[in-house]
C-alpha cells in the first residue's frame, strides 16, 4: 500500500483554489498551513497538497527534494494531527495545503517542530473564532 495514496492528495483545481481564497492560514517558520472544510469527492477523510515555490528553488530537483521531506514530517505525524482538526473544526472532510516558504533547505526534524507550531496555531485561531 503506498504511503500517501491518489485519495489523499489534493489535486481539484477548484479545490485547491478554494482552499487559498478562503482557508484558515497559519505561518510557522519555513512552512505556511492552510486548512478547509471542502466537500471532498473520496473515501479519505481529507485531501492534502505541498508546495515549493520555483522562486525559493530554481531547479526542480530541489523543489522535489524539499516536497519529499514535508511529505514524510506530515507523514510521521498526520495521525495526531488530523484527530485533533477534525475535533476542533467539527468537519467530515478538510482540505489542507502546506507551503514551504524558506530559501534554505531544511531537516525533516526541523520540518516536523514547525508543523507542530502550526497545528498549535491553526487549534488557537480556530478556538478564537468558534468563541466570537
Amino acid at each position: 500500500m503506498p504511503r500517501f495514496p491518489k485519495t489523499e492528495r489534493l489535486t481539484n483545481k477548484a479545490h485547491f483554489e478554494s482552499l487559498i481564497k478562503g482557508g484558515i492560514s497559519v505561518g510557522a517558520y519555513p512552512i505556511r498551513l492552510i486548512v478547509k472544510e471542502l466537500p471532498l469527492s473520496t473515501e479519505a477523510p481529507y485531501q492534502i497538497a505541498f508546495a515549493v515555490g520555483k522562486r525559493r528553488f530554481k531547479k526542480a530537483t530541489d523543489r522535489n527534494h524539499m516536497k519529499r521531506r514535508l511529505r514524510e514530517a506530515w507523514r510521521l505525524n498526520k495521525e495526531d494531527f488530523l484527530s485533533l482538526l477534525h475535533r476542533a473544526l467539527n468537519a467530515e472532510k478538510l482540505a489542507i495545503l502546506i507551503v514551504y516558504t524558506s530559501e534554505e533547505k531544511e531537516s525533516v526534524e526541523k520540518l516536523e517542530k514547525a508543523l507542530f507550531k502550526a497545528q498549535a496555531r491553526i487549534l488557537e485561531k480556530i478556538s478564537r473564532s468558534s468563541a466570537q
